[in-house]
C-alpha cells in the first residue's frame, strides 16, 4: 500500500524538483532569437540541454563549442550568412552569439527539411549533408511520423534523448511557446502543467520501477525517486 505522506511530498515538491532538473537559463536571449527565427523556445532548450548541459564553455571531442555546440566551420558559414565579417571560433564561447547562431541554424534545418523536426534534429547532430544522403538512399526507418532507425546509432540515441527532453520542456513550460497568453493565464497554466507533469513523471517512476526502498520513510523515498528520475533523463 502506498504511503500517503509520500504522495503529499511529491505533490508539494514536484514543480521545484522538475524545474531544477530542467531550468531555463538565458531566457531573454533565447526568447529574442527564437522569435526572430520563428522556432519554439522549448525546442531550443531541449537542444541546448542535450548538447552542452547549459555549459557556456563546453567543447566536444569534435571541437563543437558553447551552449549549442557550434563547430568552427559551421560558425564561419553561419557568420557569412548573417553578414558578420569578423568572426573567430573564440566568439562561440559567448552565450548570446552562440544562441544566435544555434537558433538560426536550427531554423535553417527546419526549413531545409520542410518543417520536419525529426530530420532537423537529426541533422543538427549528424549534419545536413549526411541526413540528406540517408533520405536519398532510403536509410531512415520511420514509424508513423517518428524516426525509429538511423545508420548512425549515436544520432539515433541523440534524437531519442532530445525528443524526451523536448517533451518535458513542453510539459513544464507551455507558456514559453504561447506568447499571446495574458500574464495571469500564463502563470496559472505554468503552475498547473508543472505540477501535473511532475506528478505524472514521478508517479510513473514510483509505480513502474521496482521499489527497492523497503519501508523507508517517505522523505527518503522521495529523494530516491528524484535521483532515479534525474539519472534516467540524463542518460536517456
Amino acid at each position: 500500500m502506498f504511503n500517503t505522506s509520500f504522495f503529499i511530498l511529491v505533490f508539494i515538491h514536484a514543480p521545484r524538483i522538475l524545474r531544477s532538473l530542467f531550468p531555463t537559463p538565458h531566457l531573454e536571449i533565447i526568447e529574442k532569437y527564437a522569435r526572430d527565427n520563428q522556432i519554439k523556445i522549448t525546442m531550443v532548450y531541449a537542444v541546448m540541454k542535450a548538447e552542452s548541459g547549459f555549459k557556456t564553455r563546453a567543447v566536444s571531442p569534435k571541437g563543437a563549442i558553447g551552449l549549442m555546440q557550434i563547430t568552427e566551420s559551421t560558425g564561419r558559414w553561419i557568420a557569412s550568412e548573417l553578414g558578420i565579417n569578423e568572426f573567430s571560433a573564440d566568439q562561440l564561447a559567448d552565450p548570446e552569439l552562440n544562441i544566435r547562431f544555434g537558433c538560426w541554424y536550427l531554423a535553417y534545418l527546419l526549413k531545409r527539411f520542410n518543417g520536419n523536426s525529426e530530420l532537423a534534429l537529426a541533422a543538427y547532430n549528424a549534419g545536413e549533408g549526411t541526413v540528406s544522403r540517408w533520405l536519398d538512399s532510403g536509410n531512415i526507418g520511420w514509424e508513423n511520423s517518428k524516426i525509429k532507425y538511423l545508420p548512425y546509432k549515436e544520432t539515433e540515441k541523440y534524437l531519442v534523448r532530445v525528443n524526451r527532453i523536448y517533451f518535458v520542456y513542453k510539459t513544464l513550460y507551455p507558456e514559453l511557446d504561447s506568447c499571446r497568453l495574458q500574464a495571469v493565464g500564463k502563470a496559472c497554466i505554468s503552475v498547473f502543467c508543472c505540477t501535473f507533469g511532475g506528478l505524472c513523471l514521478l508517479f510513473c517512476q514510483f509505480v513502474f520501477l521496482k521499489n527497492k526502498n523497503g519501508s523507508k520513510p517517505a522523505g527518503e523515498m522521495l529523494k530516491h525517486q528524484q535521483k532515479r528520475l534525474s539519472l534516467r533523463m540524463e542518460k536517456a
